[in-house]
Formats: C-alpha cells, structure tokens, sequence
C-alpha cells in the first residue's frame, strides 16, 4: 500500500534572465551613465529613495543562530546554538539572516545568477562507483620531475585465519603502508587487510601483495596530472559530508593510518595526495601513442567516479544556453547583472585592481523582538539531524528533460542531465495551520533513547516561539521603480505567504510571515539644497506600492506563480519529511539510516524483477505512480527491496 510523503523540499526550474533586464558591467565606467540608477555616486532623476518598514510574525518554532558551539564527539556533546542578541542585548533576528532569506526570493521570481555554485568552488561531482566497476589493480603512486607514475605490484590472494600466523606477518598492518614514510631495510610485500580494526585476528580475509622494495623503471605507467588533480578534487568535495559524520576526523576517505603521513594537508597549497601512497587504479591502452596510461585512482576498491560534465555548463543548458544564471565571475559568463545582483551587490574573486565589485543599494537592520525575551523563547530543543543527501543525489536533483525519470548515480551525466532548478522548502502544515497551540504537531525534536543515537551529530538551540514579532527596516538607495517593486514583492509576494528561515527548516521550523511592509520615500536630491539643509529630520513620506507594477516589471509572473504554489500549506496534504524506508522497518519523521530509501530505490530499480522503474523527484502538476495528479510531487516510501552485502577495507605493512 503506497505511502506518500513530500520531501522536505522542491525545485523552481532556471530560466534565462530577460536581457532588457540585464545592466551591463564589463568595467566600472559602464555604470557610470545618466539612464542607470546601478550606482552609488549620482542621484539617478527617477531614482527611489527610502525605507520598508517591516514587521515579521513566527509562524512556527524558529532558531536563528548568533554563537555556534562545536560538538564534542569525545565528550558526547551536542553542537549549541545560542540566541542572536545585538549591541542592546535585545533578542533578535540577524539583519544577514533576512537579507539571504529576501534576497532568494528576489533571485527566483526575477531569473536572477544563482549567488553559489557547487562545483566551482569544489570542483568535481562524484558518485560511489558499483560493485562490478571495482578497480582490480593496486600499485604504488610516484611522483618524479616529469610527472606522476604507477608502479603495479601484482596481487596473490592469500586467505586465512590470522590467529593461524605468527604476529609478524601483520606487523603495523594499522599503520598503512607508505612507500616514502615506511623506509625499512627491507620488506616482503605489502598486505592489504579487508575492514582492519581492534578485533582483527577474528578476520578472515586477507590480500598479501609480494614485493621487494625495488622500483622497476621500466614498468611505471604514466598518470595524466588531471587524474590525480581529480582525485584531489573529489576528495575535498567529499570531506565536508563525511565530516558531519564524524567531525573530528580531517581525512575520512583515507584508509586507517595514512593521515599521519607527513605533508598531507587540507592547507592551500597543500596536497592530500601524495608521493608513495599505495592506490587503486585503472589503465587503458592509448593506441596513438601507443601506450598504456592510468586513467583513475582511488584509496578504495569501490571507488568514487567523477560524473562527466560540469555542474555550471548543465545549469546554463537547463537555462536555455544562457549563462548570465551563473554565479558573478563564473567562467564564460556574460558581463552584465541580472536584477538581483544590481540591488544587492556583488564581489568578484580576483585581485582588488581588477575585480568587478559592486556594493548593495539595499541594507538590512536587524529585527528586534517586540516583546519580552523571557515569554518569547522556548526552552532549549535538541535538534535531529540534517540528513541532506550527499549530492549529486540524481533522484532528487537532476532530471533529463527529454525523458524524465529515474537516473541511476552511475547513468548520470551532466552533459545530457540538467538540474531541477534552485531548491524551495515545503511548509510543514501540522506546524502551522492549528490556531491552537497545543494542537500543533512538531516533529523536529531528536529522539535521545535510540540505539543508534549520536550526540556529537546533533544540534540543540533554543527557538523563539510560533506568534513572536519583530520589526525591522530595508534601507534602499537611488533604486528604479521597477527594481522597488522587485524588492517589495520579495518581502511580501501575497498577504500570508510563508518565507523560510533559520536552522531546521525540512524538520519544520523556521516559518514567518512579513505581515506589514509599508514603504516611505525621501527626495534625495531635494535633501541637498540648501533649503533643505537645516531640516531636523529626514523628510519620509509614506509611498504606495500599488503605482510600482507596469510593462517593465522585473518579475516574471510565471515563475512567481510556481514559487506561491510550493511556499503554500494548502497544497500539503501528506508528511513533509525526509525519505524514509519501510521495507527497512521505518516509520515517518525517521531518525536512523537516512540512506535506506535511497537504497531500496536504487536497487529495486536495478534489480529487473520486476516493473518498478525507480522513483524520481517530478515536476509540479505531473501524476505519480498511481495515475493521480499532483499539484506538488510526491514519493512513496513503499518500496521492496532486494539484499546486497558490502564490504570495506584497509592497507598494512608486511
């Protein structure tokens, strides 16, 4: 029997940015004309001065973080956030939070540059390869004056009962042979032990590797600098995630004991891969150079592959070959700002005398609480655990846009695949909805009495209670009207519609509402007169929005539209929660194993048993297993699924 639910979040797709609405800023002086309000040293004639006063309403528990406290994976201590309070001690809402919560909304509905992008800071996507791509091959990585080599050291397997061995033949096998770091006179080979830890003699399997400590010039394969360069790039691209895990651990991907080699660093400059490590790898005979080259690596026998493609080229695809959706400064893209990025601002990652920088015309204060702190904070909450797939994660991510559905990790290429857009928190109605506080369902407290619970994992903070308001201000400065329209519609796109913000939002918290917005302007250029100049006060006058809206509006009605459908409780008619696995025996709002949906998925949809194609993350209004629409799309965590064993390893000295 199916058993829907909504994952915590959605996708907008990307589309091109209009060029009308684009400014051109190939250099500083481009801004420097009469028509373009995109500055800061001339008050544009038509230009929009003022400020948005706002008063912001919880609709939901919200923690918005001031002071973060690590995790103590040693002492078992949860990581604490403590409330925000500024220079008056006031409770309050950092002005930085509400900028990125304002600026997301002003980004989607305008088709606007994504602010970020993964790979070009990272670099590589990977997936985990499968079972039948392990690599076969072991040797040794060198590296000379003219490059990076191979040296291949042939395998016997041995198996055997190691309380069978006398205690030399797993000398240091923790230690984990390093060709440069292990410079003993003399070796017999180099063993390779399957899952080495405390209780290795009751381990069965062994891989034993003769060698004798020579390097034999002629039989080293040459490594293209790239695929080491990708090792490296995947590698860092993986630490993040697998640090949440266990964040005391610098080197996860690495087998026991090669972090302790000297000169492996995550420092800049520094390399993770190194001069005699003993790696995995794969090779291939180039026929026009009539040669044999090694074209991956890997410290594991089922490796990461790098997907084919860049993230950046697939975005600008899906955005119909326009690569103004990339992020300022991205590579190839067009020197012009999308809307978004002339009113707030941007920075570009080069030196000080060549870099386009451009400050914000918009400012945010923060929003100070307008009752009393002590009624209007819950006590601390222990939070569970954000439990994101690792990306690329194609089955929430990407799709093919001539054939939608399932993507397999090892079928997925971003030369052919697109991403599903810029992500959308669903709201969370139990959360919401009730008038009564005490028919409210929360589901975002963590679950302390379970066998495999984790405190170093978990985060506990104290929310600010669902009715709790806030007032703040937007500044903004020499704005055109359509670019004031812009903005105000991203404060407040409908009366009632349900921003996101703070820690915790696919676990439902973090849901406001901006239930005032009123805007008042100055005359800027009247200031300035001398008839002016004794004024006491800054001379606002109350201004209304309605006269804003006109042919040249900035904002794409379609894609606003979209953005009002997901950000709306009313469309919510199953759990809004983490994928979850009840072939595996778990229930909705799960703690444990967030994999195992993606698992059975995976493998259901592999296994050819059956009709199950494997479940995707569709698009809105589209019909889900069983032939019913859906305004918002669906999974199903009803999934059989069928067994599969694993298996882990490491690298010793014998």
């Amino acid at each position: 029997m199916p058993a829907y639910f909504y994952n915590p979040y959605q996708f907008i797709p990307v589309k091109a940015c209009a060029k009308e609405n684009r400014t051109p800023f190939s250099k500083i002086d481009d801004l420097k004309q009469p028509e373009h309000c995109v500055r800061h040293d001339f008050w544009y004639k038509k230009g929009l001065s003022g400020k948005i006063t706002c008063t912001l309403k919880t609709r939901s528990p919200l923690i918005v973080g001031g002071q973060q406290t690590a995790s103590d994976k040693h002492g078992k201590e949860p990581g604490i956030v403590k409330p925000y309070f500024d220079k008056d001690k006031k409770l309050a809402i950092p002005g930085n939070s509400l900028r990125g919560m304002v600026t997301t909304v002003a980004e989607t509905i305008s088709h606007s540059s994504l602010r970020v992008l993964y790979d070009m800071q990272e670099g590589f996507y990977s997936t985990r390869m499968l079972t039948g791509e392990a690599f076969e091959n072991i040797g040794l990585l060198l590296k000379k004056e003219n490059g990076w080599y191979i040296f291949p050291l042939e395998k016997e397997p041995s198996l055997g009962k190691y309380d069978d061995e006398d205690d030399r033949h797993f000398f240091d096998a923790h230690q984990c042979f390093h060709h440069r770091h292990n410079n003993e006179r003399h070796i017999d080979g180099v063993l390779y032990i399957r899952g080495w830890h405390k209780d290795m003699p009751k381990k069965l399997r062994e891989t034993y590797l003769p060698w004798d400590g020579k390097i034999v010039e002629k039989d080293l394969l040459p490594v293209d600098e790239a695929v080491v360069a990708q090792l490296e790039s995947m590698l860092r691209e993986s630490r993040e995630h697998k640090r949440k895990q266990d964040p005391d651990d610098d080197f996860p991907w690495l087998p026991k004991g090669y972090e302790a080699h000297e000169g492996r660093s995550w420092d800049k400059g520094k390399s993770l891969v190194l001069d005699g490590d003993l790696i995995y790898y794969k090779s291939s005979f180039r026929l026009r150079e009539r040669k044999t080259v090694v074209t991956q690596l890997s410290y594991s026998a089922i490796g990461r592959r790098a997907v084919d493609g860049a993230l950046a080229d697939a975005f600008a695809r899906a955005a119909g070959d326009d690569r103004s959706i990339l992020p300022w400064g991205a590579p190839k893209r067009d020197h012009s700002l999308t809307p978004a990025e002339a009113l707030f601002g941007v920075v570009e990652d080069k030196p000080a005398d060549q870099a386009r920088n451009l400050a914000s015309r918009v400012r945010f204060s923060d929003a100070r609480l307008l009752s009393d702190a002590s009624t209007a904070l819950l006590p601390e909450k222990l939070l569970k655990v954000l439990n994101s797939p690792k990306p690329p994660s194609p089955t929430l991510y990407f799709s093919n846009p001539r054939h939608p559905g399932y993507i397999s990790k090892s079928d997925l290429n971003l030369n052919v695949h697109e991403p599903n857009g810029r992500k959308r928190y669903l709201p969370h109605p139990d959360a919401i909805d009730p008038q009564d506080e005490e028919q409210r369902r929360f589901h975002f407290e963590a679950n302390t009495g379970r066998q495999d619970y984790k405190a170093h994992l978990h985060l506990k903070g104290q929310p600010v209670r669902t009715g709790a308001a806030f007032e703040f201000e937007v500044s903004f400065e020499n704005l055109a009207p359509k670019e004031l329209e812009l903005l105000h519609c991203s404060l407040q796109p409908v009366e009632g519609f349900i921003h996101r913000l703070g820690l915790g939002k696919p676990l439902g918290l973090g849901h406001v509402e901006i239930v005032q917005a009123d805007i008042s302007v100055i005359d800027r250029q009247q200031r300035y007169t001398i008839a002016d100049l004794l004024a006491e006060k800054e001379a606002f006058q109350p201004f209304d929005p309605s006269g804003l809206s006109g042919s040249a509006s900035l904002i794409a009605q379609e894609t606003l539209e979209t953005l009002l459908t997901l950000s709306n409780p009313a469309n919510i008619h199953h759990p809004v929660c983490y994928p979850y696995s009840q072939f595996a025996g778990q229930r909705v709002y799960n703690e444990s194993k967030g994999f195992e949906w993606f698992v059975c998925n995976d493998r259901a949809a592999a296994s050819g048993d059956s009709d199950y194609e494997g479940q995707h993350l569709r698009r809105l209004n589209t019909r889900n297993a069983d032939g019913v629409e859906e305004v918002v799309p669906t999974l199903d965590a009803d999934i059989d699924c069928p067994k599969k064993t694993q298996g882990g390893g490491n690298w010793g000295q014998h």
